[in-house]
């Protein structure tokens, strides 16, 4: 699926000079979410979905790696310009609180904030469970992944 079609899946219309969103009214399109439940490198495809949820055995601690900058270049081709971006979270739905979830960077992926999604079943409630990222795109295979809350 190339990134116009994700775009479109989410209810923004593009074309090569613009984007546009529809009116709110419509809301927006959410395919059912990527399932994880191992360690393993994060596809592309799981990133532009939008969702994540993990789901670990009791005591495991997971460490989910972004793609390459390359791979994410190639998979975005020309419609993704420099300072562009889009959002994606995990949730954390594993059973114990120390079922935690390591969001690591490949080369041309920088992690700016806390990598660590911790269980929804974890004591400080303030973790909530889940991780949201923001993915820009900073240069040629360059990318940042912004964590936002």
């Amino acid at each position: 699926m190339g990134f116009r079609n994700n775009l479109l899946q989410r209810g923004i219309m593009s074309s090569d000079t613009e984007v546009i969103v529809r009116a709110a009214a419509f809301g927006k399109k959410q395919l059912a979410p990527v399932a994880m439940t191992v360690a393993a490198t994060i596809t592309v495809a799981a990133i532009l979905n939008g969702l994540i949820t993990a789901n670990h055995a009791e005591g495991a601690t997971q460490a989910y790696t972004l793609p390459t900058g390359e791979v994410m270049e190639a998979a975005l081709t020309s419609f993704m310009i420099n300072d562009d971006s889009f959002d994606f979270t995990i949730i954390n739905l594993s059973p114990a609180d120390a079922n935690t979830i390591t969001v690591t960077a490949a080369d041309g992926f920088t992690i700016v904030g806390q990598p660590v999604v911790h269980s929804n079943q974890f004591e400080v409630s303030y973790y909530m469970g889940t991780g949201t990222f923001r993915v820009r795109k900073t240069a040629d295979e360059t990318f940042v992944a912004y964590r936002m809350a």
